[in-house]
């Protein structure tokens, strides 16, 4: 149905003329004659326009498509021509799956068309992105789109040499998205990627070169077999030597490990051929275990590995392991304890020495951050995000590393008051969790812990901890502690204290906050609302519009 019959006319032609204006004001001058500092002014103005774009999709509908196609028809100029792509651009993720707008083909044409006429690299630029960012939409159309996809995939590839950049990312989309042209046309795709992976160090770009070979791994994975076997053997041969030339120089900057990694995840819809791959890598990786420098490109390599294979990465499983601890021993990092995290929720007891891959790497990764949790906030907050899933969905395994509990929660205390929020997050949700869970192992802390979160609550992190904050003090509240304390005692002792967590922090205040927490143990909107106004009166915020402000956006929350 058309989405213009419901709308006022009114309001059709005011949109209507918003949508040509953007049109008219996303005409861009020629780069040669801009600043640096006018570029990234421009960038700006044309995302704000975009995100305009998508407010009159909000009013007109898939009527914008006519619109734009029509305002292409009239352009008079390549720079004319652009700005109307650019809007096109601007609409691809409202593109509806397994429907034709009318004009949205027969601008996809327009920009297959631009690629290889365009005479200025911004307009080339534009189209291929174009081509790239409706490739989903493509996708959804099934064999009514394979003849145009299939023009889109030669045209981004004859694009590679004059913008590399866009056209990589936009084929490798386009690989990712549609699978029959991209089988049809992967020798070509692996002989560029193959040709980037050989190239001297130094004399290309890592991410382009990432780019490519994760567009090869798609082609490669909807191939057929036969064919897909020896291209990817040519591809993993070269990686490999890259990877072993990357051992040899640890100081180097290659991209090896990245473009591993990127392979293997595009090859996921085919775990034979990630497998064959990862069995050609792994007599290189060892050596990348022993080098700081190259721990974390090792890391993606198991991740991915692990990721693609799942179950069938059992027979690799003690090279893995063997890896991870390495690894560990030398640069304990985020996408290492990501590794560990895969393993143990996929293999949980399933094998033996899990328990020993797990208590290894939490400990090594406790020693790492405990000394100065704020001088590795990421580390610290993949740590508490292992042990969250641990603990959320193992919780039975938490006796693998029952011995390191105490030492753990009291670096979990200690990150609750980290001022890095996404740190301080983990760390709550882990604590919240384990109170759930395992009460018993934060029983002995619990009172520390609550006075901690009255403190940040308080004034001591940031205004938007509030919301971390409130999750542990229900998590505490509605926790079954053994000697029959609880979130009350705790609140009552801490809150006894004068001036404390503020001077601002009156009796009345302090009286009111303890009865709403400890009789809230359902309603995670109402708890947030009691500690969001007690962190207010505490801050000596109340009364103000920030105040008002903020309370209302509140009581919105539905």
């Amino acid at each position: 149905m058309d989405d213009t019959e419901k709308m006022n006319p009114i309001w059709q032609t005011v949109f209507t003329r918003l949508l040509d204006a953007l049109v008219f004001k996303s005409e861009a001058p020629d780069e040669q004659a801009m600043s640096r500092d006018d570029l990234e002014l421009l960038r700006c103005y044309r995302q704000d326009i975009a995100d305009t774009v998508m407010y009159c999709f909000g009013v007109l509908g898939e009527w914008c498509w006519s619109r734009v196609e029509a305002a292409f028809d009239a352009c008079d100029s390549e720079a004319r021509r652009e700005a109307a792509l650019h809007v096109f651009l601007s609409l691809a993720d409202a593109a509806p799956h397994q429907r034709v707008p009318a004009g949205l083909l027969p601008l996809m044409h327009h920009a297959v068309a631009i690629t290889h006429t365009a005479r200025s690299l911004r307009t080339l630029n534009t189209a291929l992105d174009c081509l790239g960012s409706y490739a989903s939409w493509l996708s959804s159309l099934g064999s009514r789109g394979s003849a145009l996809a299939a023009e889109c995939v030669r045209a981004t590839g004859g694009a590679l040499q004059r913008s590399p950049a866009p056209a990589a990312l936009a084929l490798r989309k386009l690989c990712a998205d549609c699978a029959a042209p991209a089988a049809h046309v992967a020798p070509d795709i692996v002989r560029i990627a193959h040709a980037h992976l050989e190239e001297e160090w130094g004399k290309g770009d890592v991410w382009v070169m990432r780019q490519l070979v994760g567009a090869a791994g798609a082609a490669l994975a909807a191939a057929e077999p036969a064919c897909a076997a020896p291209l990817l053997a040519l591809l993993a041969a070269a990686a490999q030597r890259r990877l072993h030339a990357q051992s040899l120089e640890p100081l180097q900057s290659t991209g090896a490990g990245e473009c591993a990694a990127a392979l293997l995840a595009a090859l996921q819809p085919r775990p034979q051929l990630a497998d064959d791959l990862f069995r050609t890598l792994l007599p290189t990786l060892p050596a990348l275990a022993q080098q700081p420098t190259l721990v974390e490109s090792m890391f993606q390599i198991l991740k991915q590995t692990v990721s693609t294979l799942l179950d069938d990465c059992k027979p690799h499983i003690g090279d893995i392991a063997q890896l991870t601890i390495a690894g560990f021993d030398h640069k304990p990092c985020p996408v290492g304890l990501d590794v560990v995290k895969v393993i143990v929720l996929i293999m949980g007891g399933e094998w033996p020495d899990c328990g020993r891959l797990l208590h290894a790497c939490v400990s090594r990764t406790a020693r790492a951050v405990a000394p100065e949790p704020t001088a590795a906030p990421d580390l610290a907050e993949a740590l508490f995000s292992l042990l969250h899933a641990l603990t959320k969905k193992k919780p039975q395994h938490l006796d693998w590393i029952e011995d390191l509990l105490p030492e753990l929660v009291d670096l979990g205390c200690n990150c609750v008051r980290m001022w890095e929020a996404c740190a301080a997050r983990a760390a709550c949700g882990w604590l919240s969790s384990l109170a759930g869970a395992a009460p018993r192992a934060l029983q002995h802390s619990a009172p520390a812990l609550t006075a901690a979160a009255l403190r940040c609550i308080g004034g001591a992190t940031p205004r938007n901890h509030i919301e971390p904050l409130a999750e542990l003090l229900l998590a505490l509240n509605r926790a079954q502690w053994a000697d029959g304390a609880g979130l009350a005692d705790w609140l009552r002792h801490a809150l006894t204290a004068q001036h404390f967590p503020t001077h601002h922090a009156t009796v009345d205040s302090k009286r009111k906050f303890i009865a709403a927490v400890i009789k809230e143990k359902s309603s995670k909107k109402r708890l947030l609302e009691t500690v969001q106004e007690f962190s207010l009166v505490c801050r000596g915020l109340i009364g103000t519009e920030y105040a008002r402000q903020t309370l209302a956006s509140k009581q919105l929350i539905t």
